[in-house]
């Protein structure tokens, strides 16, 4: 199996990075107008960074989508994205709700490469437990917030080296369980774009985003995305029948972390996984294969 090496960062320096980015507030607020002013107040007991539960904001520092009504005293939930000062908002997006949209980019990309992070819970423990994550973002497409983009859909990275043929991708989970929520996410994401109908290619990297992106953008679905708590919670697609309703309902994450994915949480550690661009795609018709083992 390619290696996907770290780059190379200690405990110590990944602890410096997250001191040293800079937070931006990021939750649910209530917002009400005035004729120059809107009054933000955080819910679920957050608070902006002078410490207050409420905060007055210029109507002038608020992006263009949506367009906020003067003189509204009905309390209208978003998701907002404030600026590293606290006094202009630089991204406002729907609380909950199901929206047309369309795909972005299947995952950042750092001088180049792909990125994908990894997840690393109670390290050091016996409860030590690490995953590996990509971030699908979409924009919507119409209505009031048309052109916001929203914040990632946290799906993960679960594919390995099929060790029958080392040319292509295996999933490395059980996909006939349906308590791999992760991994049944995984699917049904892939299904919206019939991704999983050809085979895939293992590059040398071990990252097979590259090839999936092409497919996604060759399709060309528009995709209706469900919100929940600020969040895509998956996507569908709008002309076919719903592929949820047998999925087992899967948290968002990163609910209480700024939009850098560092977690607030000490006990989580992100490490940023760089791995170099996805080598040439290698043309087949071999079909996915997935090993069925234990996956939860």
């Amino acid at each position: 199996m390619a290696k996907r090496a770290l780059r190379g960062d200690s405990q110590e320096e990944i602890q410096k990075k997250y001191n040293d980015k800079e937070k931006k507030v990021v939750g649910i607020v209530g917002i009400v107008t005035g004729d120059k002013v809107a009054k933000l107040t955080m819910k679920n007991d957050k608070t902006f960074s002078n410490g207050e539960s409420s905060i007055k904001i210029d109507l002038k520092n608020f992006p263009a989508r949506p367009k906020l009504p003067k003189n509204d005293h009905n309390e209208k939930l978003f998701r907002v994205r404030m600026n590293e000062d606290c006094d202009g908002v630089e991204v406002l997006s729907p609380v909950e709700g199901d929206f047309d949209g369309e795909f972005v980019e299947i995952a950042k990309k750092k001088d180049g490469s792909y990125v994908l992070n990894e997840k690393v819970f109670a390290e050091g423990t016996k409860n030590e437990n690490r995953h590996l994550e990509f971030m699908p973002v979409y924009k919507i497409t119409s209505g009031p917030f048309n052109g916001v983009e929203l914040p990632p859909l946290y799906l993960h990275y679960k594919f390995e080296q099929d060790p029958r043929d080392e040319n292509f991708t295996k999933f490395n989970f059980n996909t006939d369980n349906p308590k791999a929520t992760r991994g049944q996410q995984l699917l049904k994401w892939g299904d919206v774009y019939d991704l999983w109908q050809n085979p895939i290619p293992w590059p040398d990297d071990g990252i097979v985003l590259e090839t999936l992106e092409d497919r996604i953008l060759e399709n060309n679905i528009p995709v209706r995305i469900h919100i929940e708590r600020g969040y895509p919670q998956y996507i569908s697609n709008p002309n076919a029948s719903s592929m949820y309703d047998s999925l087992e309902e899967v948290d968002a994450e990163g609910l209480d972390e700024v939009d850098a994915t560092f977690p607030q949480d000490e006990s989580v550690v992100v490490v940023e996984k760089i791995v170099p661009a996805a080598a040439k795609k290698v043309k087949s018709k071999k079909a996915v294969e997935v090993e069925q083992g234990d996956d939860l």
